[in-house]
């Protein structure tokens, strides 16, 4: 970089010299004064030698460029080789990466659907114990209701069946005086024989109550033993049969029970292998962990490759634009020196005639050859004296003591106004 701005200080300094060179000695004004013709040839024998000399210091600047662009791709290609082997190392370390994650990723798959199956498993046999316990317990609480039921029916029944008895001894005459009573009485009997009869009378209508009395209660009893000893016969089969299916159904939930604590061992197990896979599972973490560790050293380094070739290139595209900078200033001074060419050969033409142009004999102009036979009158270059269009000499510069501005042509502003851009390196519209 010091090299080329001391190239470009070098060769500002060189333009400096030349526009000085060619600067002309005798300010401009409104009226027509042409230079003499001496001043004229040593200037453009000066500025052709200025332009030799230049073009020969732009070649070996050229030159020097070249090689060291030469120099910075060998670098860059070095470097180049150097990034790609630790691509080449990245790219295997995240391959084993990869292929670790992936055996983790299955190990971890396997282990979780082992601990999904054997908690499934345990979630189904728990639910089947509470379903069987919950069953078992309805069926008790609604065999015990229907004790309960039947215990009040059959208090019920014996309370009727006091209260029938009650009243049938009361009809049956049970209240009335026993026989011992009957027989420890004293026997009064009326001497009348009316009375006498009437007590007879009394007497046979007792008995038949009475016997009518024992012969309903004996039927009675008949029947209500038949009917208590079936409700018994039956209440007995029905508490055997629920008994049974109670003492089925517990024999059933013992078997579940033992199945399901034999299911439970296994899932015991299946915890236990979960765990061992855990436990592989960090180590494997771990693994990964230190090989991230190794990977982001390596991308570390990388980046600190990359950056350095970053910057190599960005010097190189530096030095590029120089080189093409140069390489254009270096056609800017082709196309200068071959118009200096074309000048100096029409200034050696008009050093054997007058350079004043009529109007009347100029048709074309100067500079684009431009057709301007009609215009009147005809724009002329106030250095120069020649004939142009309006377009060739818009261009002004400031002359005399007032500085008021004169029209001139192109080849004429760069060679008196020292800070404008030369002709020749304007972009063509």
């Amino acid at each position: 970089m010091s090299q080329s701005n001391s190239e470009r200080s070098k060769r500002k300094k060189q333009e400096d010299d030349w526009m000085s060179t060619n600067e002309p000695e005798t300010p401009v004004d409104n009226g027509v004064s042409p230079t003499p013709d001496s001043n004229m040839q040593q200037s453009t024998s000066k500025s052709a030698l200025l332009s030799c000399e230049m073009c020969q210091n732009y070649e070996t600047n050229l030159t020097i460029m070249q090689e060291e662009e030469r120099r910075l791709k060998t670098e860059i290609k070095s470097l180049k080789g150097i990034t790609t082997r630790y691509e080449e190392v990245i790219a295997k370390d995240r391959s084993y990466k990869q292929d670790l994650e992936k055996r983790m990723a299955e190990l971890a798959a396997e282990t979780e659907d082992i601990v999904d199956k054997a908690i499934k498993e345990n979630l189904r046999l728990d639910t089947s114990l509470k379903k069987f316990t919950e069953q078992q317990t309805k069926e008790l609480l609604a065999h015990k209701a229907e004790i309960d039921t039947l215990s009040g029916a059959f208090a019920t029944y014996e309370t009727n069946y006091a209260e029938l008895s009650k009243k049938y001894k009361d009809l049956l005459g049970f209240n009335r005086s026993s026989a011992d009573e009957m027989r420890s009485e004293v026997i009064d009997l009326p001497q009348e024989v009316d009375k006498l009869q009437f007590i007879c009378l009394t007497l046979r209508e007792e008995l038949i109550e009475l016997k009518a009395a024992r012969n309903h209660e004996r039927n009675v009893s008949k029947d209500e033993i038949t009917v208590l000893r079936e409700q018994f016969s039956e209440s007995f089969r029905v508490k055997e049969g629920v008994e049974r299916d109670l003492l089925n159904q517990v024999n059933d939930l013992n078997t579940k029970l033992g199945i399901a604590s034999s299911k439970l061992v296994s899932v015991g197990d299946a915890v236990a292998i979960s765990d061992e896979q855990s436990r592989k599972i960090r180590d494997l973490q771990e693994a990964v962990a230190e090989l991230e560790a190794q990977v982001t050293q390596v991308q570390n380094e990388r980046q600190a490759v990359e950056m350095t070739a970053q910057n190599y290139k960005a010097r190189c595209s530096a030095l590029q634009q120089e080189l093409d900078t140069m390489e254009c200033v270096q056609k800017d001074f082709v196309k200068l020196s071959q118009s200096l060419q074309i000048q100096l050969e029409k200034i050696r033409q008009s050093e054997q005639e007058v350079r004043w142009q009529w109007e009347e004999d100029v048709e074309n102009c100067s500079g684009c050859e431009v057709s301007i036979a009609r215009l009147r009158p005809k724009p002329r270059c106030h250095h120069c004296v020649k004939l142009f269009c309006e377009q060739c000499v818009k261009t002004k510069v400031p002359s005399g003591p007032n500085r008021r501005p004169a029209p001139v042509c192109q080849v004429c502003h760069t060679l008196l106004d020292r800070e404008g851009r030369p002709f020749f390196a304007q972009d063509p519209k």
